[in-house]
C-alpha cells in the first residue's frame, strides 16, 4: 500500500512516500497489470466528479479493458458535460453512470478487481487529462493479492460502496457495477491474507469526515488544499476539535479558493498562531496547480496522522454527510513523517491570498443551480429506450435522440416525459452509444448486455473466436501462424488478375501498381476480394475493406483453418466455465497441440516486435487489401505491451514509418482507393504521436518526408473513412479521439511553409501563448511570462529556417520585448515598467545566435551599441529598417 507523492519500486506492503508529487496516477500499474495477459481482472470502477470522457477513453479504456475488466465510469451528474465528439464507447465499451445529490458527488476512487488481484487508487484527481497528467494531486494505491494479502482497508472500502447507492441517487447500471466490484474485492479479500497496514478508510456516506478524525491532543495541523469555504466554517470547525496552538496553511495565490481574513479571525479568537506559507519559488514564477488535499497532525513537533484524499476544507466536504453534503473519500495514515511538499516560505502578501473564483466548482450545489432533477440514464430496453431521470419532472420534458452514426448537433424528438414522472420507455432501435438530451443534459445510449461483456483470455484450450485484434499481439504463436499464412500465399500464387501477388523470389516491387490496374474491373475485383477474404479471415479482411470503399463477397464461408480474429465477447457465459480458474486454463492445449502463452515473456514480446517488421517486409509483394491489413494491424500493434519502454516511441515507429512508405502506390484499384487513404491517415495520425515537440530529429524529419509524400493519397480521406477505421481499430489498445481530432492533428504537416511549421511548433512548445503574425517578417506573442527576452529567444531557436525575423512578446504584467534578427544581427528591445532600452549583438561568429540573449558573458563581448541604449543607434537602425520595424511598435 502507498501513498504516491513520489514512485518506488513495490515490495509486499509499504508506507507512504514522504514527497508531494505532481500527478501521482496509476498508469504504470495499469499497464503492467495489462501486461500480464491473463486478464484476471473482472471490474473495473471508476469515481470522479469531473470527467473527461475524451482522455478516458484515449488513454486508459484500451488498457483498462485489456485487463479483462467490465469496466463502470460514475460521475457527478450537476458538472457532466460531455464533447460528444470525443465520446465513442459510452454505452457499450463502459457502463457510464451519473449521481445526483444536493452535494458533491467528489470521491476520487480508481478500482480494478480480480479473481487473483487488486488494484485500488483514492486520491484527489479526478478521471481528467488535469487530475492524471497535469496537476499536483495525492493518491493512496493498495495492492492485494491472493498471494501476498489484503490491507484490512480494504474491507471498509467493500463497506463503502455497498452502502453507497442506499444514500446517493445513481443510475441503474452503474449501481450494477458497484455491486459487482463490491462482490468481486469481497471475493479476493475472502481468500487473501489480511495485513494490517495502519490505514483507514473515511468516507461521508457514514457520516462527516470531521467526525473520523483521530480525538486526541495534537499541538499544530498542516493544511493543503485548492478550496476553503470563504466563511471559514471547515477551519473553524478543525480549530475548536482540536485546540491546536499553530496551523500551517500551505497557499497557492491565485489558485487556491480562500478569505485569510476569515481563518484568521477563526484562529484568532481561539488564541492560535496561523502561519500562511508557499512552496519556494512559486513567489518568482507560478508552479503548477496544486489539487491535493492533505490535513496532518503533528504533536511536540512530530507529525502523528495525515489524511489524503478528495475532501476540501470547506464545510460540504467536512462537516456534511452524503447526499445532503458531499460524498467525499480518504485515506487516514498513522504515519511519522509529513506529507506536504517541501521546502516552503512564508506568504509575504497574506490578504492578496483572497480568491472567491469557483474554479472547476468542486463545492458548487449541482441541483441547486441547475433544477430539481438530473438525467441519469438512457437504457435499451426490449420496448425501445428507457429514460431515467433523478426525480420527478416539474412539467413536460422534451426528449431527444442523436443516433450514434449522426452528427452530434442532429437531434429529432423523441418523446416527452410527463409531469410529476421520472422515467418513461419510447419506441425504437437506435445503436449504442446514441446521444439522448433532456433540457440540454446528454447521456449515451446503454446496452445491459454490452457493458459486461469482457475480453476472454486467450486460452489454448478454447477456439480463437472470441478475440480483439488486439489479441494478435497477446500470443507470438497466434501472431507466427498469422505471418506464416501470408508466407504460404506469397510462395504458392503466382501474378494473376484474381489474386496480385508475386512469389517471394521473383517480386518486382516497381511492377505491383501495373498489376493493381487490372482489378479496377468489377468482375475481376470481386474475385480477387472473395479470395483475400478466405485467406485473412473476416475480421482481419473488415479491417482491409473498412465499410464501402469494397464491395463485400457475399455467401463466402470461412474454412477452419482461415485466421479468426474476431472482435466479439461471450454472449451468454463468463469468461471462465463453473469451476475453471486461470491457473487451469493455463495448461489446458489446444487442437493443434500448440500452447498458447497467456503471460509473454521478454522473449516472447521480442518475438512480436520481429513479427511486426517481418509482415511490414511482406507488404511490397502483396495485394492491395493485404496490404491495407498489414497497415492496420501495425497501426493498432503500435500501440501493444510488446514493445522496449527504454527505446520509446522510435521501437514502433520505424515499422509503422515502412509501412506507411509501402502505401504510397502511384496507383489504388478504385475499390480500395478511398480505404487505403483513411487507413493512411490514421497511421499518420499515430506516427505523428512519436515526433517531438520541437519537431527536430531523424524521427521528425522522416514524419514530415512521409506526410508530404502521402499527400496525393491521405488528401482523399474523407472525415466519415477516418471515424469508421477508428471505430474498427476499438477495442485495441490503440485508440484517437475523433476523425476531427486526426485531420486537425495532421493539417499542416505536409507543408513546406517555415512560418506554417513555426506556428505548428510553437503551438506545442509554447502552448500558453497566444500567436499572431502581424506581416511575413513579424510575429507577436502574447501571454503571461517574467522573462519575455527569453521566451523571443525560444521562438528564434525554432525559427531557423527564417532569415529576417522579428518576434515580440508581450507579457503580464505590462512587459515586452522585440528581438529583431538578419544575418549577422541581432537586436534586443525591452519596455514596459522601465524606459524601453535598444542593444544589437554581433552573431555571425556565434554558434548559437540567441545565447547573446541568454548568456550576459557573451552578450557583453558581442553587444555593438554603445550606450545610452534608451534610444536606438546607427547600428540598432540597420536592424529595425531591415524588418521594417518602428521603436518596438509591435508590443505595448
Amino acid at each position: 500500500m502507498r501513498t504516491a507523492y513520489s514512485p518506488s519500486a513495490r515490495t509486499g506492503v509499504d508506507l507512504p512516500d514522504p514527497t508531494f508529487l505532481r500527478v501521482p496516477n496509476l498508469l504504470g500499474p495499469i499497464f503492467e497489470e495489462a501486461g500480464t495477459g491473463d486478464r484476471q481482472v473482472r471490474e473495473s470502477l471508476f469515481l470522479t466528479f469531473n470527467v473527461d470522457l475524451g482522455f478516458f477513453e484515449s488513454r486508459l479504456l484500451g488498457p483498462v479493458r485489456a485487463t479483462g475488466a467490465a469496466v463502470t465510469v460514475i460521475a457527478d451528474s450537476g458538472v457532466f458535460a460531455p464533447d460528444p465528439r470525443n465520446v465513442r464507447s459510452a454505452g457499450h465499451g463502459y457502463a457510464l453512470g451519473l449521481a445526483a445529490m444536493s452535494g458533491a458527488f467528489h470521491p476520487k476512487l480508481t478500482i480494478l478487481a480480480g479473481q487473483q488481484r487488486a488494484l485500488v487508487g483514492i486520491g484527489s484527481g479526478n478521471l481528467t487529462i488535469g487530475g492524471w497528467h497535469a496537476n499536483d494531486e495525492v493518491l493512496t494505491s493498495i495492492h492485494a493479492s491472493r498471494d501476498e494479502g489484503a490491507p484490512l482497508i480494504l474491507r471498509d472500502l467493500v463497506r463503502f460502496l455497498r452502502d453507497l447507492p442506499g444514500r446517493v441517487t445513481i443510475s441503474q447500471l452503474a449501481v450494477d457495477g458497484i455491486g459487482r466490484t463490491a462482490d468481486q474485492l469481497a471475493a479476493l479479500l475472502d481468500a487473501a491474507e489480511p495485513i494490517e497496514t495502519g490505514h483507514r478508510l473515511l468516507d461521508s456516506v457514514r457520516g462527516p469526515i470531521l467526525q473520523q478524525l483521530p480525538f486526541e491532543a495534537v499541538d499544530e495541523l498542516e493544511l493543503t488544499a485548492p478550496f476553503h469555504d470563504l466563511a471559514g466554517k471547515a477551519f473553524g470547525a478543525l480549530v475548536a476539535r482540536y485546540q491546536p496552538q499553530g496551523i500551517t496553511v500551505l497557499a497557492q495565490p491565485g489558485q487556491a479558493v480562500m478569505d485569510p481574513k476569515a481563518l484568521q479571525r477563526e484562529a484568532d479568537a481561539a488564541n492560535c498562531r496561523l502561519r500562511f506559507v508557499q512552496l519556494a519559488g512559486e513567489e518568482v514564477a507560478p508552479s503548477r496547480y496544486r489539487h491535493g488535499k492533505v490535513l496532518t497532525a503533528l504533536r511536540d513537533g512530530a507529525p502523528v496522522w495525515s489524511v489524503a484524499g478528495s475532501a476540501n476544507l470547506s464545510a460540504a466536504a467536512l462537516l456534511g454527510t452524503a447526499p445532503s453534503g458531499n460524498c467525499e473519500l480518504a485515506v487516514l495514515h498513522d504515519v511519522g513523517r509529513s506529507l506536504l511538499p517541501t521546502p516552503t516560505v512564508a506568504v509575504a502578501d497574506v490578504p492578496a491570498l483572497f480568491n472567491k473564483i469557483a474554479g472547476d466548482g468542486e463545492d458548487a450545489d449541482p441541483l441547486g443551480s441547475t433544477g430539481s432533477f438530473r438525467l441519469l440514464e438512457a437504457r435499451a430496453v426490449e420496448q425501445g429506450i428507457e429514460v431515467t431521470l433523478s426525480g420527478p419532472a416539474s412539467e413536460d420534458m422534451l426528449v431527444e435522440v442523436s443516433p450514434y452514426a449522426a452528427s452530434p448537433d442532429d437531434f429529432r424528438e423523441l418523446g416527452v416525459i410527463s409531469t410529476g414522472s421520472s422515467t418513461a420507455v419510447f419506441p425504437g432501435y437506435f445503436g449504442a452509444g446514441s446521444r439522448v438530451r433532456v433540457a440540454g443534459q446528454l447521456q449515451f445510449l446503454a446496452f445491459a448486455d454490452q457493458v459486461v461483456k469482457r475480453m476472454q483470455p486467450v486460452g489454448a484450450g478454447r477456439p480463437n473466436h472470441n478475440s480483439t485484434v488486439s489479441d494478435i499481439f497477446s500470443s507470438d504463436v497466434a501472431a507466427a501462424q498469422w505471418h506464416d499464412a501470408l508466407t504460404r500465399l506469397l510462395l504458392t500464387h503466382g501474378q494473376s488478375s484474381k489474386a496480385p501477388s508475386l512469389p517471394i523470389d521473383s517480386q518486382d516491387s516497381s511492377s505491383t501498381p501495373s498489376v493493381w490496374r487490372t482489378l479496377d474491373d468489377a468482375d475481376t475485383w470481386a474475385d480477387y476480394a472473395e479470395n483475400a477474404l478466405v485467406r485473412l479471415g473476416m475480421p482481419i479482411f473488415q479491417l482491409a475493406v473498412g465499410s464501402v470503399s469494397a464491395p463485400k463477397p457475399v455467401g463466402s464461408s470461412l474454412p477452419n483453418t482461415a485466421p479468426a480474429w474476431e472482435d466479439r465477447f461471450e454472449e451468454t457465459t463468463e469468461a471462465f466455465e463453473e469451476g475453471e480458474t486461470v491457473e487451469t486454463a493455463e495448461h489446458v492445449s489446444d487442437a493443434s497441440g500448440l500452447e498458447t502463452p497467456i503471460i509473454l515473456s521478454s522473449h516472447q514480446r521480442t518475438r512480436l516486435r520481429r513479427w511486426v517488421n517481418d509482415i511490414v517486409t511482406l507488404m511490397p509483394q502483396l495485394g492491395p487489401l493485404e496490404q491495407v491489413a498489414i497497415c492496420q494491424l501495425t497501426i493498432a500493434g503500435s500501440s501493444a505491451l510488446i514493445w522496449d519502454a527504454s527505446s520509446g516511441s522510435r521501437s514502433w515507429f520505424d515499422p509503422l514509418a515502412s509501412a506507411l512508405e509501402a502505401m504510397n502506390q502511384d496507383h489504388w484499384p478504385a475499390a480500395a482507393a478511398a480505404q487505403a487513404a483513411a487507413v493512411s491517415t490514421v497511421g499518420l495520425y499515430r506516427l505523428r504521436m512519436a515526433v517531438p515537440p520541437d519537431e527536430r530529429g531523424t524521427v521528425a524529419v522522416r514524419f514530415f518526408e512521409l506526410a508530404r509524400s502521402l499527400q496525393p493519397l491521405t488528401k482523399a480521406a474523407t472525415r466519415g473513412s477516418i471515424a469508421h477505421n477508428l471505430e474498427l481499430l476499438a477495442g485495441t489498445t490503440f485508440v484517437a479521439p475523433s476523425a476531427d481530432d486526426v485531420v486537425m492533428e495532421l493539417e499542416g504537416s505536409a507543408s513546406t511553409n517555415p512560418r506554417a511549421a513555426l506556428v505548428r511548433v510553437l503551438e506545442r512548445v509554447l502552448a500558453d501563448f497566444d500567436l499572431e503574425w502581424v506581416d511575413d517578417h513579424k510575429l507577436l506573442l502574447t501571454g503571461s511570462a517574467t522573462n519575455p527576452r527569453a521566451i523571443a529567444a525560444e521562438v528564434l531557436k525554432h525559427a531557423s529556417g527564417i532569415a529576417d525575423l522579428a518576434v515580440g512578446v508581450n507579457a503580464n504584467p505590462g512587459v515586452w520585448a522585440v528581438v529583431g534578427r538578419i544575418p549577422g544581427r541581432l537586436t534586443l528591445i525591452e519596455g514596459g515598467k522601465r524606459p524601453t532600452t535598444f542593444k544589437t549583438y554581433n552573431t555571425s561568429n556565434v554558434l548559437n545566435p540567441m545565447s547573446v540573449l541568454t548568456d550576459q558573458e557573451l552578450g557583453q563581448t558581442n553587444r555593438i551599441s554603445s550606450p545610452p541604449f534608451t534610444k536606438p543607434g546607427d547600428v540598432d537602425l540597420e536592424v529595425l529598417h531591415a524588418l521594417n520595424l518602428g521603436e518596438g511598435q509591435m508590443c505595448s
